[in-house]
């Protein structure tokens, strides 16, 4: 397996975790499994959730293996085209009926962080789409890695609402592990998904130093929104590096991420 392609399934399975966790407890809400005494609206949220993330999270590893197989030349870029469209249309259906949601009880914020998260995944799958279209072969890349950055965040973002449902700490479907977060803040080099050019300058080489500590909360609303609006300026980057005809996806791509990161 290439580099890239390890990266991307690394970075896909925090949403395998984030949305199978959700599930297991939106199922067992809906098997009526309420030892620990949750209201019935929160139920009622956990089932409605369940039920509009629940394909997208089967949906994930299938997009983990299209792109391994993308990366590894096994997959054609005529084949791989049509499964990013299912791929999409499939985040734009999660993001819609998460956008239906009743209000989590007495923490609105959630719903909004949800929405965010899917609003992500939405847009990972579209820089990959846009990715497709290009010609040369470093831009391509880096529109690519652009959008597994995406999923990450999504990834966080969806965390950090789950944090505020007092799931921090979560069961980890029936063998009852239990799920840790990961940083709530990701660090690109670190994770190995550091931008470079033509969308940055070249990834410096990783020194070990000690993140600013987080844990929740405004400040890491704050910074995730920040690493938003920086990827919304380098998809409006790339547009500007690309012939007319094909850079409308990514213009658009750029002023969808700025419209998420201020509502993070």
């Amino acid at each position: 397996m290439s580099e890239t392609s390890t990266r991307l399934s690394r970075a896909l399975q925090g949403s395998v975790v984030a949305l199978a966790v959700l599930t297991a407890v939106g199922l067992s809400a809906c098997r009526g499994d309420n030892a620990g005494g949750t209201s019935p609206r929160i139920v009622d949220w956990q089932r409605a959730t369940a039920a509009a993330i629940t394909p997208m999270a089967q949906r994930v590893p299938v997009m983990a293996q299209e792109a391994s197989e993308w990366e590894q030349d096994t997959l054609s870029a005529s084949d791989y085209r049509p499964e990013l469209a299912t791929t999409l249309a499939v985040t734009i259906r999660a993001r819609d009926g998460v956008s239906k949601l009743p209000q989590f009880p007495g923490q609105p914020l959630v719903d909004s962080l949800y929405l965010a998260s899917m609003n992500l995944y939405v847009a990972s799958a579209q820089a990959d789409e846009a990715s497709l279209d290009l010609a040369t072969t470093d831009l391509r890349r880096q529109v690519a890695l652009l959008a597994e950055r995406l999923r990450v965040l999504g990834d966080r973002v969806f965390d950090q609402g789950r944090v505020l449902t007092g799931q921090s700490l979560v069961s980890g479907g029936l063998s009852g592990a239990k799920v840790e977060l990961p940083s709530p803040v990701p660090d690109w080099t670190a994770e190995g998904l550091a931008p470079g050019p033509p969308l940055a300058p070249a990834p410096q080489a990783s020194v070990a130093r000690p993140n600013p500590p987080v844990t929740g909360g405004p400040e890491v609303r704050r910074r995730l929104s920040q690493l938003i609006a920086d990827e919304a300026n380098r998809a409006s980057r790339a547009a500007g590096l690309t012939a007319a005809g094909q850079s409308s996806a990514l213009s658009e791509l750029a002023t969808y991420l700025s419209e998420i990161a201020h509502a993070v």
